[in-house]
């Protein structure tokens, strides 16, 4: 247990202060409508992991360390197998970053509050391309409520990170065989 702990103390700086692959990125992206019908509004936000003011740090910290180190961490309804299929079933590869050759993972980062609810602002942790980040936080803010994380047997505010890969449908049949 004691080495788990070591190893999450270890690898907290790289996680918060790792170069996004925007470079140097400070600023909030709103997506007020989407083009289906059952519109959803919600912000991503990138992360600046280059922050150079001592407050800037200490808030990306405090971000960081909300709900990690729950007794219960928040669970999707079914469990990770559940999520897996909700998001084969409701993410789309965007078509001009399939156009575009795009594969790879995007990080995502997002709060389950004390209800279960999702929180509506999304923070992309390292971004794949501008679409697959914004179908990400779509399919995200439109999950089932989970069963929230619980410290102490009650219930908290968790942070959640998921990573979500898009491949093209030829690379994912070859990586099978």
């Amino acid at each position: 247990m004691k080495q788990i702990i070591s190893l999450l103390f270890l690898l907290l700086p790289i996680l918060i202060f790792a170069q996004s692959p925007g470079g140097n990125l400070s600023f909030v992206e709103s997506e007020s409508s989407m083009q289906s019908e059952d519109s959803v509004s919600f912000t991503i936000e990138y992360v600046d992991s280059m922050a150079t003011l001592e407050e800037d740090r200490d808030d990306i910290i405090d971000d960081f360390m909300l709900g990690r180190f729950a007794d219960e961490m928040p669970e999707f309804p079914g469990g990770m197998d559940s999520l897996y299929a909700y998001l084969a079933r409701t993410l789309e590869f965007p078509q001009d970053a399939k156009d575009k050759g795009v594969s790879g993972a995007v990080l995502a980062e997002f709060v389950v509050e004390k209800d279960g609810s999702i929180n509506r602002n999304i923070r992309i942790l390292k971004s794949l391309y501008p679409s697959c980040d914004r179908e990400v936080a779509r399919v995200i803010v439109q999950m089932p409520a989970w069963e929230p994380g619980k410290l102490e047997g009650k219930p908290v505010r968790c942070v959640f990170n998921l990573p979500i890969r898009f491949v093209p449908k030829e690379e994912e049949n070859e990586t099978e065989e």
